[in-house]
């Protein structure tokens, strides 16, 4: 019964226990990025691409537990195959992309040891596309550029593991949607994914 008890303290003392660093008026700040290159098989073409995504947030604790901030990121992504046509003539397409957003952040932190915790996080924003596209053949080059609106959803499931009083690693899945309209057509992504990332928490608290 005794162990029971001891159990039951030291599982509420984890669960109901706030850290320090996610307490009202803390704030923290957070970057990750992505790369991924990769090289598409094709009977007809030679295929790669590449995608790049940097972010960053800025969370303000609101209350015991509770950030709320915004969060700002870049996608670089490109794709470059190279064939020949029917009649034997080489030609190469281009494909060069650029997408940013800026939005809302929320989080709910949830303490489960001295140096860890765990949290759900919601984030939503809106942004800008750009995109070229290039094609070379009969030695000659054709460019075609164009622009569009875009916005992003996700809802994320993470932990973060502090190495220090200031700095923690953190681990994230998330789902996401995205929408990009663009020449007049609207395009729909939807995407289930995982990123890491690095957390520097200050200690000096601001009023909110």
């Amino acid at each position: 019964m005794k162990k029971l008890c001891y159990l039951i303290v030291v599982f509420t003392m984890f669960t109901t226990s706030s850290f320090a660093q996610i307490e009202k008026g803390g704030q923290l700040v957070g970057v990750q990025s992505l790369f991924v290159k990769s090289f598409p098989k094709d009977d007809a073409y030679i295929s790669k691409s590449y995608n790049t995504d940097f972010s960053l947030f800025h969370l303000f604790m609101v209350s015991n537990r509770i950030g709320l901030g915004y969060f700002t990121n870049l996608n670089f992504a490109g794709s470059t195959s190279e064939g020949q046509v029917s009649w034997g003539d080489n030609v190469t397409y281009k494909n060069r992309n650029l997408t940013g957003h800026i939005g809302p952040i929320l989080r709910y932190s949830i303490p489960i040891s001295e140096k860890t915790y765990i949290f759900p996080q919601f984030m939503t924003g809106l942004g800008i596309n750009r995109s070229k596209y290039e094609t070379e053949q009969f030695g000659s080059s054709y460019m075609n550029k164009s622009s569009g609106r875009s916005s992003l959803t996700e809802i994320q499931i993470g932990m973060s593991n502090f190495l220090s009083q200031r700095v923690a690693l953190e681990t994230k899945v998330g789902y996401g949607w995205a929408t990009v309209n663009q020449n007049d057509q609207k395009t729909k992504i939807n995407a289930l994914g995982a990123s890491f990332g690095a957390v520097l928490y200050f200690n000096k608290k601001v009023k909110i």
